[in-house]
């Protein structure tokens, strides 16, 4: 009952804990909070790391894979690439890599959760209750040298010799092996074929033999003398175990060890699985059976028909098919025998090979996760072992996928290299230090990547085929004993490590040039960087790799082991003299040098004790000195052989580790494998460190080994001539060169930008057709072209080129360049002037290779050359010229171009000619002095003569209104200026107010005929009334006057005004009040819907989507979006883009690209055609590949309130082999198809809010409703003109964002509050002066104004708490503080929570000066300015830089599910999360432990003398 309150215990913890833990994993976080995130769980790990507790380092883990899985689930949800066939599979290849890595490292945390640690369960005192033991030898091919000591070492063994007996199984059937068990009284046990290898030859001798147990050893595994000793106990007390296996110790040197400089100053390849996994596994009751130093209970084996013969790893299975018939296995970690390593790397592949397919066929054949008789924990632990061998594809993955962006410029992962880094960096992190204090002295970090690169392209073909076909493969026997007398590389095995190294220096090389000399337009730097620094990180691993296949010379045919023990020398003559001994091997020894001995001594035998019995051995002397004093072995007998064994290797002690690694620390170890790779460049210096004695030592090393020096016996290897070597370095440059000649080809540079729609730039070869007519003229007859009324002249100055809106970079310049070529700009005048004298003022300057008398520029006004430009050397560093352009070609809407015509001494002279050019400087400007003209009369003109839509200035347009204006009278006079900015639309305009004086200009006169100012007549009002008339100060201007009996009559009028102004006409019209219902949210005219597609037809013309020429003008697409746009991770906007190239010959379809951009951002270069291996097959066969339609993925953060898609053909032309003529066609097209379109249904509206910068950009909040019905603007009491101006210029800009006028506003007098704008968003337009005296100001909390200058409150502890959980530490606070009490700002922009509601917003818009608070809507219209506003504090100084901070709390605005809404308050308040995290975490890792414990206890005196453990 109790176990069962436990277990339910557990499952509840589990249910209430998991919902916390799948909040953190699956919460999206801004680039920023989870840079926090990173960095305070990394901080939360190096703090633990530094308590040694195994509650602590379970909680490690639990934080690890914690940060894993957000990590993966942040790669499956956003950053898989979906378009491109190519891209697609390259991108969920490498998802499916770092999956199996997460699953790998899930797995290994699970299997190693608790060290078991066994000891020896000591056998009773009678010995007649020992079973018996059969100890097999098997073997096949190997040499009786490397036989001959494992069977001495088994007839060594502290066991009842009637109770052991030894076996050699000798599948080889050798004769000489048969001689040698006779001599040495062993067992020999033969058969007549090699069916089923090991497994078989092992079942074979089952059959023979009657041993209770069955003790195991590789023929080169020496076993010591207390093996048995050691493990048969367990079978006595556990009547349930079937296996028992001890580590695989090695006593020479691996491939590892051997060939690299710091292979020896880490742990062995094998200790990582021979400790924490076995150990782990022995907590599951999962320990691997490894075919050697293991002993087996012949009854289990009995039970499942013997050693598992169905895979070629008959050990693994083996145990496996054991613990399905509910036997228990065990694993005592202590080194009870030592083998032979693989000597070469070649041999060792060969295992692993081995290892692999056997394990795939387990996998295949005998599924620990299907089928019966395992639990749980003994399917994972399976499955790890199983899944470990499927490592190569993943790794092959890791190290190539910064090819796929390097040399085919593909993008497979679909985020800024910014987001991987802040997601990739703690998770890599987590599992390298986390790793590092579980398993670091096991296994020191980056050498796992050593080792699986090193086997990664030899094992992905057995491990793959194995996966699709069990039956494919056989049993490789691993050689032993070999040995090499000199070094060499064996280019046979690095060949593929040498091939990928190849291909990543050169895309690391092309990486480099491209990202310093040569970037191509339009790439990105950041994601350029990254692959460099991903595939430099690939090549130096590849390196360590190869440097394992540098072999390194093996003259010692014995290993030595440091052992000091008395010995006696007994000289020829009968002379003894007492010695001791330094070090032993099979083959000699080395003893202290003693005084006595001379030169000429002779040395007959040495005689050493051992068990108090004396043992002599015939030795002869190799050298001596001052020193030592080097011995070489005689001839030994079979007992001397068998006691030498049992001296040098069969000590209890013998194998017990000596050498004391310390803890891993990543930086030390990747120093170690820096070394390792100087090793590879540095023959010498390696080969020094790895024999410190030189050729010498060498020397008495075969001479000690009674090895000749002559002639030393060399291991079987591979040479390479020279001339190899030559054809392997071409081949390998040929690759290098044909990848990078078959790179996609970088567009040719726009050189032009973007420019404003007053200066819009033209590029074509010839001038169109339609660009040749000269356009009429016509002034409405009601204008009355009176001359001989006073007139007006003003001068206008339009730029030929845009000026950059920054100080720090150089004007920007247009160059025109090809023979024929031509360039403009586009200028209007109003209809209301007319010109009466016009110069261009053109500075150039051009290519001092042109041909004085053949080279020059028209100029081309309208399609009339006005003036021409003989180009000579002479000025070609710089030319001013004035030119007059007679007044009457300038007409309404205007085109002037630039055309030059350029001979060369090249052979062609044409469009492609990089010589001819002209490059227009941006001092060059076009004066035009205009006279104004009669105005158009009559409301049906409207909003003529108010507004000119061939006006690209600031709309300007005075009100004039009573002194103290009613709310009314406001609300009305919003209305107008929300419709005529509607009109000016992204021109801007300004509303300067007035109340007793006309301005000499249109302006616009509000009020009741009482309220009327001087010199304006009205006729008998009676209701509701506009009349347009003469202005009587300058008749040459109008006045539109929205009048009526009652101040709502006004406001009546202008409504009506604002709405159905086509219905308008005559110069008077009384209208009736217009009643329409209130608008709904999002429904502004100007903005997009989101729930449908959005064409780009809708915002243009179909005709306004083809481009002429060779270089078309880019086509610019504006629209306008709510700014509150949110997009949950995952969701997507995208751009559905149908376009057309021209056809023909002449084209380069291999460089020509599409360029796109977005608010000046790129978004993609899209070829001709598509661009794979697999359409380049198909167009070889003679088929269109034309790409025509794309789709393009659009950040959220590059969507604003207002936008502009740009398109640009970036046409090339191919240079003809003969001749000059370029093939050009007549008329050259492009376009974009009528259904291209953004798709933004994934969008929602969801935004946090105070936020300014939505309301400089598109008025938001307010503008939710587009005729603000819930808007509240509120001022001052009595506000003077300026204050009211400024009023009106800042509802204009809410109109003009939505394209609607403010029909529903309601405006108060008073900044007070009350509860009645609990349900409105309010605006507040104020002088600070008037704000300071003001209710208002003490409840825009943490600001106010106290004595002329703003101030903002010192954050409370809650209001500090509030941010600390958000991860803002109140930075802003701080600085704002600062920054105001040392700097006066001009103007001051503040959003606060609305004190009534929190869902709802203040925005407060002030000056401390009537300049600041006049010029306050034209100051923020500033692209400049807008886009610096960010926050909800912006401080304008008075040379118009802005500070922005994040100083008050704000609130979440907007739907979204509740579950996504939980997710999301939860990546803003990541702090609690993370507490919540690790709460629960240490609270499972605490109940994880004690569950743990419990078993381990269970587990360790379940019939055993086992120790728990805990580590």
């Amino acid at each position: 009952m109790k176990q069962l309150l436990y277990k339910t215990w557990i499952i509840l913890l589990l249910l209430l804990c998991t919902p916390i833990l799948l909040i953190v994993i699956s919460t999206p976080m801004t680039l920023s909070n989870q840079l926090a995130f990173g960095g305070i769980t990394a901080a939360l790990l190096l703090v633990m790391g530094q308590v040694n507790s195994p509650r602590v380092r379970l909680a490690m883990a639990l934080i690890t894979v914690m940060t894993a899985s957000r990590y993966i689930y942040w790669r499956v949800t956003e950053t898989l690439v979906t378009e491109g066939l190519l891209e697609s599979i390259l991108s969920l290849g490498l998802l499916g890599a770092e999956l199996y890595a997460w699953l790998v490292l899930v797995l290994s945390f699970f299997q190693s959760a608790w060290l078991l640690e066994r000891k020896v369960v000591p056998l009773p005192k009678q010995i007649s209750k020992w079973p018996t033991v059969d100890v097999y030898i098997p073997t096949y091919n190997e040499s009786l040298d490397v036989v001959r000591d494992t069977v001495l070492a088994a007839q060594n063994l502290d066991y009842p010799a009637d109770k052991v007996n030894v076996y050699i199984l000798d599948d080889g059937k050798r004769a000489e092996f048969a001689a040698f068990a006779a001599q040495a009284g062993v067992g020999y046990i033969a058969r007549s074929d090699n069916m089923y290898a090991k497994a078989g030859n092992l079942n074979n001798a089952l059959q023979k033999t009657k041993g209770e147990l069955i003790c195991i050893f590789d023929c080169d595994h020496v076993t010591t003398r207390v093996f048995l000793q050691a493990t048969v106990g367990s079978f006595l007390v556990d009547e349930r175990l079937a296996l028992i296996q001890t580590p695989h110790h090695f006593y020479s040197p691996d491939p590892f060890e051997r060939n690299l400089v710091s292979g020896r100053e880490v742990p062995h390849e094998g200790e990582l699985f021979y400790g924490p996994i076995q150990k782990g596994n022995d907590y599951w009751n999962a320990t691997f059976f490894c075919g050697s130093c293991a002993v087996i209970r012949r009854s289990a084996l009995a039970e499942i028909d013997g050693f598992a013969v169905e895979t070629v790893t008959e050990d693994a299975h083996t145990a496996l098919k054991l613990q399905r018939k509910g036997w228990s296995t065990a694993y005592l970690g202590i080194p009870l025998a030592a083998g032979l390593a693989t000597e070469r790397l070649a041999l060792h592949i060969v295992q692993r090979a081995r290892w692999a397919r056997g394990m795939t066929q387990i996998l295949r054949r005998d599924n620990p996760l299907l089928g019966r008789g395992l639990s749980i924990p003994q399917r994972l632990c399976y499955l790890s072992a199983m899944l470990h061998f499927q490592f190569p594809l993943a790794r092959f993955v890791f190290l190539t996928a910064p090819l796929a962006y390097l040399l085919f410029g593909l993008n497979i992962i679909q985020a800024s290299p910014q987001s991987v880094a802040v997601y990739v960096l703690p998770h890599l992190f987590a599992v390298v230090y986390t790793n590092a204090k579980l398993v670091g002295q096991y296994r020191y970090t980056f050498w796992n990547e050593i080792y699986e690169t090193v086997l990664t392209f030899h094992l992905l073909k057995p491990s793959i085929i194995t996966l699709f076909n069990p039956n494919r493969g056989k049993f490789n026997v691993t050689e032993k004993g070999g040995r090499l007398d000199r070094s060499f590389f064996d280019f046979n095995v690095t060949r593929p490590h040498l091939f990928l190294l190849a291909l990543l220096t050169a895309g690391t090389l092309w990486g480099i040039i491209r990202f310093v000399w040569w970037n191509p337009e339009g790439e990105q730097l950041s994601v350029l960087l990254f692959n460099i620094i991903w595939a430099s990180f690939s090549a130096f691993f590849l390196m360590a790799a190869i440097a394992v296949g540098s072999e390194q010379r093996q003259v010692r045919e014995y290993v030595r082991i440091k052992l000091s023990r008395p010995a006696v020398l007994h000289l020829v003559g009968g002379y003894t003299l007492t010695a001791a001994t330094q070090n032993l091997s099979m083959g000699g020894m080395q003893i202290a040098a003693i005084s006595g001995f001379s030169e000429d001594s002779r040395i007959d035998f040495v005689e050493m004790k051992f068990d108090g019995n004396p043992v002599l051995f015939p030795v002869h002397v190799v050298s001596h000195d001052n020193q030592h004093i080097r011995l070489r072995f005689g001839s030994l007998n079979v007992a001397q052989r068998r006691q030498l064994v049992k001296l040098v290797m069969g000590r209890a002690d013998a194998w017990l580790q000596k050498r004391k690694l310390p803890q891993d620390q990543p930086l030390r170890s990747m120093w170690t494998v820096i070394r390792a790779v100087t090793g590879l460049f540095f023959k010498n210096w390696k080969e020094n460190r790895l024999f410190a004695r030189g050729a010498s030592g060498a020397k008495q090393v075969k001479e000690a080994e009674g090895i000749p020096t002559s002639a030393a016996p060399v291991a079987a290897q591979v040479t390479t001539p020279a001339s190899t070597w030559v054809w392997r370095m071409v081949l390998v440059a040929l690759i290098v060169i044909g990848i990078m000649s078959t790179q996609r080809a970088w567009s040719q540079e726009l050189d032009v930008s973007s420019l404003p729609p007053q200066s819009k730039l033209l590029m074509s070869d010839t001038l169109s057709p339609d660009n040749s007519f000269l356009p009429d003229v016509e002034v409405s007859a009601r204008g009355g072209l009176a001359f001989n009324m006073p007139t007006q002249t003003r001068e206008r100055i339009y730029p030929l080129l845009q000026q950059t809106n920054s100080e720090s970079l150089e004007p920007n310049t247009l160059r025109i360049k090809g023979n024929g070529a031509q360039a403009g700009v586009e200028f209007a005048l109003r209809s209301d002037e007319v010109s009466t004298e016009a110069v261009l003022h053109l500075e150039i300057r051009y290519s001092d290779m042109l041909l004085e008398g053949l080279s020059q520029l028209d100029v081309n006004l309208n399609g009339i050359v006005v003036d021409t430009l003989e180009l000579d050397r002479f000025t070609a560093d710089h030319l001013v010229a004035e030119i007059t352009i007679p007044p009457e070609l300038i007409v309404s809407y205007n085109t002037l171009l630039l055309s030059i015509t350029g001979q060369t001494l090249e052979q062609c002279n044409n469009l492609l000619s990089k010589d001819i050019w002209v490059e227009i400087l941006p001092s060059s400007t076009l004066t035009v002095d205009v006279q104004s003209l009669p105005p158009v009369s009559g409301l049906a003109n409207l909003p003529a003569p108010f507004f000119d839509t061939a006006d690209m200035d600031r709309l300007e347009l005075p009100f004039v209104m009573p002194a103290s204006p009613s709310e009314t009278l406001l609300s009305a006079s919003a209305i107008l200026a929300s419709h005529f900015a509607v009109e000016s639309g992204f021109r801007g305009a300004d509303f300067p107010v007035h109340h007793t004086q006309i301005p000499d200009q249109h302006a616009i006169v509000i009020g009741t005929p009482e309220q009327m100012p001087l010199g304006v007549e009205l006729p008998r009002i009676n209701g509701p009334t506009l009349l347009q008339q003469a202005n009587p100060n300058n008749p040459m201007y109008r006045l539109l006057i929205a009048t009526g009996k009652t101040e709502q009559e006004v406001k009546n009028a202008a409504t009506y005004l604002a709405s159905y102004q086509a219905r308008l006409s005559g110069d008077s019209e009384q209208v009736s009040a217009p009643l329409f219902p209130l608008r709904e949210p999002y429904d502004a005219p100007n903005w997009q819907a989101l729930n449908e597609p959005i064409f780009l037809t809708s915002m243009t013309s179909s005709s306004e989507m083809v481009g002429e020429g060779i270089r078309p003008p880019p086509q610019n697409y504006s629209f306008r979006l709510p700014p509150n746009i949110h997009l949950w991770p995952g969701d997507d906007v995208t751009l559905e883009i149908g376009y057309e190239f021209p056809r023909g010959d002449w084209l380069n379809e291999s460089d020509s690209r599409l360029e796109v951009e977005l608010n000046g951002s790129y978004l993609g270069s899209l070829p001709v055609e598509k661009r794979s291996l697999a359409w380049d097959a198909w167009r070889l066969l003679g088929n269109d590949i034309r790409q025509e339609r794309a789709t393009l993925r659009i950040p959220q953060e590059q969507l604003y309130g207002n936008n502009q898609l740009s398109f640009y053909f970036n046409m090339a032309v191919n240079t003809p082999e003969d001749g000059c003529e370029l093939g050009l066609p007549d008329r050259i097209e492009t376009r974009l198809y009528p259904d291209s379109y953004l798709d933004m249904s994934d969008a929602q509206h969801f935004a946090v809010l105070p936020e300014l910068s939505y309301w400089l950009s598109a008025g938001f909040p307010f503008t939710q409703w587009a005729d603000l019905s819930q808007t509240t603007l509120m001022v001052a009491s009595e506000p003077d003109a300026v204050e009211i101006s400024a009023a009106l210029g800042l509802i204009g800009r809410m109109g003009a964002s939505t394209g609607y006028p403010s029909t529903a506003l309601n405006i108060r007098k008073g900044l007070t509050l009350n509860d009645s704008l609990a349900q409105q968003d309010i605006l507040v337009v104020a002088r600070a002066d008037q704000l300071e005296n003001s209710q208002l100001n003490s409840h825009i909390d943490p600001f106010s104004i106290q004595q002329g200058a703003l101030r903002v409150t010192p954050l409370s502890l809650l209001s500090r708490l509030n941010l600390w959980s958000q991860a803002q530490w109140g930075k802003d606070v701080e600085r704002s503080r600062n920054r105001l009490g040392s700097q006066a700002p001009e103007q001051v922009l503040m959003g606060v929570r609305s004190p009534l509601n929190p869902m709802r917003s203040i925005v407060v818009a002030t000056a401390f000066h009537d300049e600041g608070m006049r010029t306050l809507a034209a100051i923020i219209d500033q692209p400049q300015i807008s886009r610096q506003a960010v926050g909800d504090l912006v401080v304008i100084s008075p040379d118009h830089k802005v500070n922005a901070y994040q100083v008050g709390p704000r609130t979440a605005r907007g739907r979204m599910v509740w579950h996504r809404l939980i997710r999301w308050y939860a990546g803003q308040y990541i702090i609690p999360m993370l507490l919540a995290m690790v709460t629960v975490l240490l609270l499972m890792a605490g109940v994880f432990y004690s569950a743990l414990k419990r078993r381990a206890l269970r587990r360790a005196y379940s019939g055993s003398n086992t120790h728990p453990g805990g580590k």
